[in-house]
């Protein structure tokens, strides 16, 4: 039987792909290999995996790499920035920005889908927000500066094609390097 992670990581490779209309429950069991009855013993319904699909774009793209920043929360506001910075840039491969990008396409038309994404972007705002204030940033400065950061990488996902990643970095470290030579801290 194939596990919950098997049928998650389908889903982001038909989203990564086609988009949310080759997101449908036939097109997952040929993906895996699996019978209807095998997606049914892990989720309840179609509305119900897409839920959990869009959970773990969160904790994938999200979640995860400010897990790895705080693991270096010792290190001080300078390296966790650089860190997230670094692993952004990294983790956007073409298969990555065109699942974010489709991601967004799909909270346009999608309450649940709408509000997780809402949830996603405020998480990252404030995430990159707390570090420029541990910087010496004042709070609107913070604010600015991670919606600067926030707004760079959405684009850059956004284009088409998407920037790869090299590109991304030729972009994005100048700004970083700004921040914190611009840091109070």
């Amino acid at each position: 039987m194939k596990s919950r992670q098997d049928w998650l990581e389908a889903g982001l490779d038909i989203l990564g792909g086609q988009g949310l209309p080759g997101l449908r429950i036939e097109a997952l069991c040929s993906a895996v290999g699996a019978t209807r009855g095998s997606f049914y013993h892990h989720f309840v319904d179609m509305p119900g995996y897409r839920v959990a699909l869009l959970e773990e774009f969160e904790l994938r793209w999200t979640s995860r790499l400010i897990d790895h920043a705080e693991s270096i929360a010792s290190q001080g506001p300078a390296s966790q920035l650089q860190v997230l910075s670094d692993d952004v840039v990294d983790s956007l491969s073409p298969r990555e920005a065109i699942i974010e990008r489709n991601v967004r396409a799909w909270a346009t038309q999608d309450a649940d889908a709408a509000t997780i994404l809402a949830r996603i972007d405020a998480r990252r705002l404030a995430y990159l927000t707390d570090l420029l204030r541990g910087l010496g940033y004042d709070q609107t400065e913070s604010e600015r500066g991670a919606r600067h950061l926030a707004l760079l990488v959405i684009g850059a996902n956004l284009m088409s094609p998407p920037s790869s990643p090299s590109e991304l970095r030729e972009v994005f470290q100048p700004l970083i390097e700004n921040l914190l030579a611009g840091a109070s801290q």
